[in-house]
């Protein structure tokens, strides 16, 4: 029993490592970055445009002028989320908990 809670521990210890490994070397590389870069270049590509419109008298409306991210959602990506979510609120409720039970302790 207990070579197998160490090597549950061993499992999830290095499934978060490698999780962080993968966040910092794609903030590391300025993937972020450069995603933040193209959607602000769309904006300044949509102002730039809306003023030449408002200049030339043309009809304006809002929804030519931004541009809508593409959904690549699926029924996958959507169940996973949905894991996701669920294990979030648990893992936040126990956090939460184990602190107030703490801090009960302490008073």
């Amino acid at each position: 029993m207990k070579k197998k809670a160490t090597s549950v521990l061993k499992f999830v210890v290095l499934t978060l490592l490698f999780i962080f490994m993968t966040i910092y070397i794609s903030d590391r590389n300025g993937y972020f970055v450069y995603s933040n870069y193209n959607k602000n270049k769309i904006t300044e590509e949509g102002i730039k445009k809306f003023e030449e419109d408002v200049r030339n008298g043309k009809a304006i409306d809002v929804d030519t002028y931004i541009e809508k991210e593409a959904d690549y959602s699926n029924n996958i990506s959507n169940a996973a989320l949905n894991v996701s979510n669920r294990v979030g609120t648990v893992i936040r409720k126990g956090i939460v908990g184990l602190f107030d039970s703490i801090t009960n302790n302490i008073k």
